[in-house]
C-alpha cells in the first residue's frame, strides 16, 4: 500500500494532535450551551400537527430525506437502496403513514415522557409493520426535538448524508431475503431486522451488498433521551461534547459479555433467525426490560438458550430477575494481571453487552440517533494473529457525523471497555494493557477521523483475503492496534503518561539518556508497518503532550491523583480498581 495515498489525512491527523499550552482542560466548559426555544402554554393536537406540518414544508431537504416504502416489494433488494421505484419522499407517503406519524409527533409533544414505541426484545425478526412503527416513532422524536430545539444542533445544518442517516427507512431495517438462503428460510420475504445494507466488498459476490445488523434491538426513543437527558447530554454545547458524554459512560458502566455463553456464537447460527436473541438498548442502557416481556424472556432462555449449559442446581429463574437482566456476581471480576474473566455460570451485569463490539456497537446507533446525532455501524475484518483467524471475525464499530461531510469512527467498540487493550509477547515485561481509559482526557478522542481510518483499513474482498491470509489478518491486527496507540500516546492517556514519565525519570530527565526499548507502547508502535516519517511524527507529538501533561500533573493542573509519579500511578491503579468495583456493584443478583 503507497504511502503516498495517506499524506492528506495523516497531516490532518498529525495536526489535530499538537497541544497547546494555554488549552483548557476538558472538565471547563468553554462554551454556554443555546438556550432551547420555549414552547407555547397552550398546545392543541391541530396546533401542533400544523407545526409539524410547517417545519416539513419550509424544509425541502427534511421532506426529501424523509424516504419511506410502504411496500413491501421496496424492500427485496436489487441495489443498494432496494428496489428504489416503491420508495418515496414524504410527500409522496400515503395518507394513512403521514396520518400514524403526525399522531405519534402530537402524541410525544403532549406528553415527551410518555413511551412511544414497544419492541419485544425476545425477538429477533420483525415483521412489517413493527419495522415501521419503530421508523415513525425514532421520526417523530428527531422532529421533535428539533422543532422544539430540545438539543442545539439543528437538522437545517445538517447536509443530505446527515440527514439520510436519520431520516431515511433505509437506514433503519433491512428485509432478511438479502443475507438467508431461501432453501433454508423460505419464509425470509416476510421478515426484517434492524440495521442497514451496505456495498459488499467481495469481488465474487453476486449481490454485490449486505446488510449491516444491529444486533441490539432498538429501544423506544423517548425512554432513552429521557435518561441520556440526566446525564446532562440536551445541555451539550455540541454534537462533540454530547458523544463525549454518551463515551464517558460507556466506559463506566458497560461490561463485555460473551456470546459463547448466551447468544449461540454468530448471527446467522442455526437455520432460522427466530433462533437468535439479541439483547435490548433498553435492558442494556436502562438496566430493565418491560414487566410483559419478561416471562417470555425466561421461556425463550430456559427452551433455547441457557438451560441446556446451566451446572446441575441452577435454574433459569435463578438468573433472570424481575427487571429480565441476567445476574451473576462473578462477571467483572480480573485475574492477577487484570484480565476480565467470564463468569463460571452464564449470567450478565446490569450493563453488559452481551455480544461486546457487536451489541455496544447497536447500543450507540440507536442512543446517537435519538439524539439526533447521525450515526451508523461501522464494520470491519479484524483477524487474530495470536489465534490464526484469518481474515478474522466480523466486528462492529460507530460511525458519527459532527459537521458536514466530517466524520469519525471507533473501528472496534471493544475500545470503550476497561480491561480491553494490546497483548504483545514481545513487549519487555510480557503481557501488557494499553488502557484507553482516563477521567482526565475527553473521550471523545478515542474516535478517529474516517479517512485516516480508511486508509489503515484494506478493502475487504476475497482476493486479499486468501491471496496472503497470513499478511491480511497481520494487517488487520495491526488497524486494531495503530487506532489504540496512536489516540493513547498523542493524546496523553495516563496509562501512557505514566510509562513513558517512569523512562524519562530514570534518564534524570535527559532525554537523548531515555531507553525507549522499556516504554511498551512505543515497542509496539515500532513493530507496526507505520511509514517511518508518519511514526516520527506521532513520537514527536506524543512527547511534546505527555512532557506538557507532566509539567500540569506536577503543578496540579487537571490532576485527581496527586503531583508526583508515584503518587498519580498509584491513583491510576486504585482507579482502574474502584471503576470495576463499582460495575460489580451494578449488578442484580436477586430471586424474582
Amino acid at each position: 500500500m503507497s504511502p503516498e495515498k495517506s499524506q492528506l489525512e495523516w497531516k490532518r491527523f498529525l495536526a489535530s494532535n499538537m497541544k497547546t499550552k494555554g488549552q483548557r482542560p476538558h472538565t471547563v466548559k468553554s462554551r454556554k450551551p443555546l438556550k432551547p426555544w420555549i414552547r407555547p402554554r397552550k398546545l392543541t393536537r391541530k396546533v401542533l400537527e400544523n407545526m409539524l406540518v410547517r417545519h416539513i414544508d419550509k424544509n425541502p431537504k427534511i421532506n426529501q430525506n424523509l424516504r419511506w416504502s410502504n411496500s413491501q416489494r421496496g424492500w427485496q433488494v436489487r441495489s443498494l437502496l432496494g428496489n428504489a421505484k416503491y420508495w418515496r419522499p414524504y410527500r409522496l407517503w400515503p395518507a394513512s403513514v403521514k396520518n400514524e406519524l403526525t399522531e405519534l409527533f402530537i402524541d410525544h409533544a403532549l406528553d415527551p415522557q410518555r413511551r412511544l414505541v414497544s419492541l419485544n426484545p425476545t425477538k429477533t425478526s420483525f415483521t412489517f409493520d413493527e419495522v415501521r412503527n419503530v421508523y415513525l416513532a425514532s421520526v417523530a422524536h428527531t422532529l421533535y426535538l428539533d422543532i422544539f430545539s430540545i438539543v442545539p444542533w439543528k437538522l437545517k445544518t445538517f447536509d443530505e448524508s446527515q440527514l439520510r442517516w436519520l431520516l431515511d427507512g433505509h437506514y433503519f431495517a433491512f428485509n432478511f431475503a438479502i443475507d438467508i438462503d431461501k432453501k433454508s428460510l423460505p419464509d425470509a420475504l416476510s421478515k426484517y431486522g434492524f440495521g442497514y445494507v451496505e456495498r459488499m466488498r467481495t469481488e465474487t459476490d453476486p449481490w454485490n451488498f449486505y446488510s449491516i445488523s444491529t444486533p441490539c434491538l432498538p429501544g423506544d426513543p423517548a425512554l432513552l433521551f429521557n435518561k441520556l437527558s440526566k446525564l446532562g447530554i440536551n445541555k451539550s454545547a455540541s454534537i462533540q461534547d454530547a458523544i463525549s458524554i454518551v463515551a464517558r459512560w460507556c466506559q463506566e458502566n458497560l461490561a463485555h459479555g460473551s456470546t459463547s455463553y448466551a447468544w449461540g456464537g454468530g448471527i446467522f447460527n442455526g437455520s432460522s433467525w427466530i433462533d437468535q436473541l439479541y439483547p435490548s438498548s433498553e435492558v442494556i442502557f436502562l438496566g430493565e426490560m418491560e414487566a410483559a416481556f419478561v416471562n417470555s424472556f425466561r421461556q425463550k432462555l430456559n427452551t433455547t438458550y441457557i438451560a441446556p449449559r446451566l451446572p446441575s442446581g441452577v435454574t433459569v429463574p435463578q438468573l433472570v430477575d424481575a427487571k429480565g437482566v441476567f445476574a451473576d456476581e462473578a462477571m467483572g471480576q480480573l485475574d492477577a494481571q487484570g484480565n476480565p474473566q467470564f463468569p463460571p455460570r452464564i449470567g450478565f451485569m446490569k450493563h453488559c453487552t452481551y455480544s461486546g463490539c457487536q451489541s455496544s456497537g447497536g447500543l450507540l446507533h440507536w442512543l446517537f440517533k435519538c439524539l439526533n446525532i447521525p450515526a451508523k455501524q461501522y464494520s470491519a475484518f479484524l483477524g487474530d494473529v495470536v489465534a490464526g483467524n484469518y481474515p478474522g471475525s466480523f466486528h462492529k464499530g460507530i460511525e458519527v457525523s459532527i459537521g458536514q461531510s466530517e466524520t469519525i469512527i471507533v473501528s472496534h467498540n471493544d475500545h470503550f471497555y476497561q480491561g480491553m487493550g494490546i497483548y504483545h509477547q514481545n513487549l519487555p515485561d510480557g503481557s501488557y494493557i494499553a488502557h484507553l481509559l482516563d477521567p482526565h482526557i475527553d473521550l471523545i478522542n478515542v474516535f478517529l477521523p474516517k479517512n485516516f481510518q480508511e486508509w489503515w483499513l484494506p478493502p475487504y474482498n476475497n482476493s486479499s483475503a486468501t491471496a496472503n491470509p497470513i499478511a491480511y489478518g497481520k494487517k488487520q491486527n495491526e488497524l486494531y492496534q495503530s487506532q489504540l496507540l496512536m489516540i493513547g500516546a498523542t493524546k496523553a492517556f495516563s496509562s501512557f503518561v505514566i510509562d513513558w514519565w517512569k523512562a524519562y525519570e530514570q534518564a534524570d530527565r535527559i532525554l537523548a539518556a531515555m531507553n525507549t526499548n522499556t516504554i511498551p507502547w512505543i515497542v509496539l508502535l515500532n513493530n507496526l508497518a507505520i511509514p517511518a516519517n508518519v511514526l516520527a511524527g506521532v513520537l514527536n507529538i506524543a512527547e511534546t503532550t505527555i512532557r506538557s501533561r507532566i509539567n500540569d500533573i506536577e503543578n496540579g493542573v487537571n490532576t485527581q491523583w496527586g503531583t508526583t509519579l508515584a503518587a498519580y500511578e498509584a491513583g491510576f491503579l486504585q482507579w482502574k480498581r474502584d471503576l470495576y468495583k463499582n460495575k460489580i456493584g451494578t449488578t442484580l443478583w436477586s430471586n424474582p
